[in-house]
């Protein structure tokens, strides 16, 4: 079983990856100076943040 942190990670790159979403950055589109790899970075690098929320912190 994933933990709350887990599954919060986890939908942070999922929505990332849907696709088309007009306007936003996603698989198939980034914009000027935002990349579809920011995004997913961003949502590996809170993980931690997510898991001391998920602990109550």
């Amino acid at each position: 079983m994933r933990s709350p942190a887990a599954n919060a990670e986890l939908a942070l790159l999922l929505e990332v990856a849907g696709t088309p979403k007009p306007g936003n950055v996603d698989r198939h589109r980034d914009l000027a100076e935002l990349r579809f790899e920011h995004f997913l970075a961003g949502a590996v690098g809170a993980r931690e943040g997510l898991e001391l929320a998920a602990n109550g912190a």
